[in-house]
């Protein structure tokens, strides 16, 4: 085999002295006996080691704008306003009417005003309800019932007002809560007083009855226009119980002869006493004393009721004591009685009512 000019070079395996990043000459090696014919490389002269690794070149993605510092001026400013919207509010509340229509000075909406004709129209709608009292009266109707010839009468000592009641249904017409109604009485246009009109008969269909209620002086005096209305109980006026008689508060109600003391607990009815007391020197002494007489059975029959007839030599005495907690209301009833009210009626509906009976009450 001729070995001349043959050279045989091998890379070296493993090499761990190799820098990573640094350019390196594979050293050769050579089996023995070689002859290298290979001309002498020069050494080059030392240079410093350079980092090769790859430069990474920074890339501006999305550049963040610097924030500014708060305005503290503008901050202040805020509060400043909110301060002095709060501090002036009450009287810009009081205020607000004089500048937004429609506004009331509390800064509630207000109906938008009136004008003066549709003021005079109102007026006249109102004065056009009331009627005329004196002279004969024909158009004074509440639903199916007509009421006339309504005049003022105190022959029997008692100051009455009289008319007719006719009832044109084909129906019987039957009073209570819903159907009782009032004839309100003024002077003009000024309201006086308020006659109740209730009955405990029926009236049949096409029946006219004669009716009267009593009036209080001056309205019996001043009264010359009415109207025909309806009640609702809240619009009754409140009413101050001013006499105290153990844990009850005492309403007393008085008409001639007749005194009714109702008792209430928290202006609730608990108690009715009524007392009733005639001369010997009455005219209709001795009938009236008959009549009472002849009532006392009809009491006798409803338990929670005591009925007591008191006779001495200047007259009579009644005395009727009711503890409604203990009675029924269809007991209560048969008496037929108004001014017996039932267990735990209010205080203004006894008031209003009783003085709509033509009672004075306190």
């Amino acid at each position: 085999m001729n070995q001349d000019n043959k050279t045989q070079v091998t890379t070296p395996q493993n090499n761990t002295n190799q820098a990573i990043g640094v350019e390196a000459h594979p050293e050769a090696t050579v089996t023995p006996n070689a002859t290298i014919n290979t001309p002498p490389v020069a050494e080059a002269p030392a240079q410093p080691v350079e980092n090769h690794q790859p430069k990474i070149q920074d890339e501006v993605i999305y550049k963040i704008k610097e924030e500014k510092g708060g305005n503290l001026i503008g901050v202040i400013l805020f509060f400043a306003i909110m301060f002095a919207a709060l501090y002036f509010l009450p009287t810009i509340n009081e205020n607000i009417g004089k500048f937004i229509p429609g506004i009331s000075n509390n800064g509630t909406i207000s109906n938008p005003p009136v004008s003066e004709k549709e003021e005079k129209e109102t007026d006249k709608e109102e004065k056009e309800e009331l009627l005329d009292l004196t002279g004969y009266v024909s158009n004074a109707v509440i639903d199916n019932l007509q009421l006339g010839n309504f005049v003022k009468d105190k022959n029997t000592g008692i100051n009455r007002l009289a008319f007719y009641i006719l009832n044109n249904d084909d129906d019987v017409f039957t009073f209570n809560d819903n159907t009782m109604f009032y004839i309100d009485l003024y002077e003009n246009d000024r309201y006086l007083s308020s006659a109740l009109v209730y009955s405990y008969k029926d009236i049949g269909p096409k029946e006219s009855v004669d009716f009267s209620v009593v009036l209080p002086l001056e309205t019996y005096n001043k009264a010359n226009k009415f109207k025909l209305v309806r009640k609702n109980k809240s619009e009754y006026p409140p009413v101050t119980l001013s006499i105290q008689e153990g844990e009850y508060k005492k309403l007393s109600c008085s008409f001639n002869n007749s005194v009714v003391d109702y008792y209430f607990i928290d202006n609730y009815l608990e108690i009715i006493n009524d007392s009733y007391s005639e001369s010997k020197t009455a005219i209709n002494y001795a009938q009236d004393l008959e009549n009472y007489r002849n009532e006392s059975t009809k009491y006798a029959s409803i338990p929670s009721i005591d009925y007591n007839i008191i006779e001495t030599n200047e007259g009579f005495s009644v005395k009727t004591r009711i503890d409604l907690q203990d009675i029924n209301d269809s007991d209560l009833k048969k008496l037929a009685i108004y001014k017996y009210f039932s267990y735990h009626k209010e205080a203004k509906v006894v008031s209003f009512e009783m003085k709509a009976l033509g009672y004075n009450c306190s």
